[in-house]
């Protein structure tokens, strides 16, 4: 053998040792990293169940890629909190990506019947646990109906509809996958859904008076042929609103002008409410007034009449005036802030009644209106007079 052939052998030798040498390293520095990382996530959470951190370290050994990824470990360790049906030990990991490799976890962890894919996403894709106690459950072998109609899943799905969930393909997520069966099972189009899967309120699993809510404005917007996509976030989003302030609000019954309308004016007094922000008005001097009355109905019972007139001093307090009684007050401000006059509301038992208009130079009620500009009751009238009274105010 030449002597060049000899020391090309010998570096080829020496490269090999070496390469083995920083792999037995790196492997060792990794498996340290990966136990680090470990210990530290459990460390954040000490409320866990006793076989977690076993499981957690149980899956580390034999899919370390599952640890490295703070995303892929939140995963499993919400599998950890959840009831199994099969040990981890038996478990033979399949796929190479983070992805796959949960999939195979979860189906090991809980499915007693084959699954589709879609439903493990609830593991990564949602931090609800009550969401993944139910898709475990239907990974035992409850259906899905049945879980639908005891309300321990608050969605309002028939019986065709659950059967159509479970053929869905993987490419969506168990809330997606939801929300698609419902788009359309109400006649809506695949644009629809998606627009309507991008909604923040719609891709939360509420309450069910709120999911009956979401479902009855699901079909509603499916009947609306001049309904656009790009107004959908909108729309979600006041009628959100309006649900949260009147618990009996229903949509069903309402034209597609009509909320438009209501929409558009909901986002001018939101924006008038932005600028009006942080804004007062100038005292007029008068002084408040808060007094109750005692009466007796006719059936004899004495019932107590609380009323209250407080000044509006604060460019919000005047807009949130107009909007709740549905007149022009807000157009007054420059007219307060100049000092030529000041607006006051009585309020009947914690609800607004009636808006007055008081001239400040001279010291006259010029108005008294109530809701829509209706004329006052009597009632109303002398608890105004009164207040007038108190503060030698004259009434036209």
């Amino acid at each position: 053998m030449k002597h060049s052939e000899r020391v090309r052998l010998r570096e080829q030798a020496e490269r090999l040792d070496f390469e083995r040498k920083t792999l037995r390293i790196s492997s060792r520095v990794v498996r340290q990293c990966q136990e680090d990382v470990i210990a530290q996530n459990l460390a954040r959470k000490p409320k866990v169940f006793r076989h977690s951190n076993t499981l957690v370290c149980k899956v580390a050994d034999k899919a370390p890629k599952l640890v490295k990824d703070q995303h892929s470990l939140n995963a499993v360790e919400h599998m950890a909190r959840i009831a199994t049906y099969r040990d981890v030990d038996s478990w033979q990991p399949q796929g190479k990506g983070y992805r796959t490799l949960l999939v195979s976890l979860a189906e090991h962890l809980f499915a007693a019947y084959p699954m589709p894919e879609f439903i493990w996403s609830v593991f990564w894709a949602t931090a609800d646990r009550q969401m993944m106690k139910q898709v475990a459950r239907i990974a035992y072998g409850t259906s899905v109906f049945a879980l639908c109609e005891s309300g321990s899943l608050p969605v309002p799905l028939t019986r065709r509809q659950c059967h159509a969930l479970m053929q869905l393909p993987a490419s969506l997520n168990f809330i997606e996958a939801i929300r698609y069966v419902q788009v359309m099972s109400c006649g809506g189009s695949y644009a629809l859904f998606q627009a309507w899967s991008k909604l923040r309120p719609i891709m939360v699993i509420q309450e069910p008076a709120m999911e009956q809510f979401w479902q009855q404005v699901l079909l509603w917007c499916c009947k609306q042929t001049e309904l656009s996509v790009q107004v959908l976030p909108q729309l979600v989003e006041y009628l959100r609103v309006r649900k949260g302030a009147d618990r009996q609000f229903v949509l069903h019954k309402q034209s597609y002008k009509n909320v438009l309308y209501a929409m558009y004016e909901w986002q001018r007094h939101e924006a008038m409410r932005k600028k009006a922000s942080g804004q007062n008005l100038p005292e007029s001097g008068w002084l408040p007034l808060d007094w109750k009355e005692s009466m007796s109905t006719k059936r004899g019972r004495i019932v107590t009449q609380q009323w209250q007139v407080d000044e509006i001093l604060s460019i919000e307090r005047l807009l949130a005036e107009g909007i709740a009684m549905n007149h022009c007050v807000y157009g007054y401000r420059n007219a307060i802030k100049r000092g030529n006059c000041s607006i006051w509301s009585l309020r009947h038992n914690q609800q607004r009644v009636i808006t007055i208009e008081v001239n400040n130079a001279s010291r006259r009620v010029v108005q008294v209106k109530g809701k829509y500009n209706r004329e006052p009751s009597n009632a109303e009238r002398q608890a105004v007079v009164h207040w007038a009274v108190s503060n030698n105010l004259r009434l036209n």
